[in-house]
């Protein structure tokens, strides 16, 4: 998966960040014990917040209910889980395009409501009159010649 990222150019960063979480749960694992329950007990284990004293996870809130510290690791997002998935996916379909197939079935990989519905976006002819601003103040500044 890797190198086809590296081929089509895409986010190789982020891949690699997708990769060492899924190895966590997948690493060294037989693709037929690869199953839709595990995949979303994944899902479950990334959204948990864990303790930073204890080291035990649980359910979003202020403190650990096992030992009531407020030293907590917030869980993964939405959006998150859903690129390391996309990965898990790729990863599978890749094996099955080989010759001979690596992978004969792919399990079903749910993916979570992303909710980063992105704010601020500028209408037409707002961006043509901040064009026109910065334009106008870049001349002014340029100097002569």
């Amino acid at each position: 998966m890797l190198s086809d990222y590296r081929i089509n150019k895409k986010n190789l960063k982020r891949a690699y960040q997708s990769v060492n979480h899924l190895k966590k749960v997948f690493g060294g694992m037989r693709i037929v014990d690869i199953t839709t329950t595990l995949i979303r007990e994944y899902i479950e284990s990334r959204i948990n917040w864990t303790c930073n004293e204890c080291g035990k996870k649980f359910e979003p809130q202020d403190n650990c209910p096992f030992c009531d510290s407020d030293c907590i690791k917030i869980g993964a997002a939405n959006a998150t889980i859903n690129r390391e998935l996309s990965a898990l996916k790729r990863m599978l379909n890749l094996g099955a395009q080989q010759t001979p197939s690596k992978v004969d079935r792919i399990p079903y990989i749910p993916m979570l409501k992303e909710n980063n519905v992105r704010k601020g976006f500028f209408e037409h002819g707002d961006l043509l009159a901040l064009r026109e601003a910065l334009t106008s103040i870049l001349l002014e500044k340029a100097p002569d010649g």
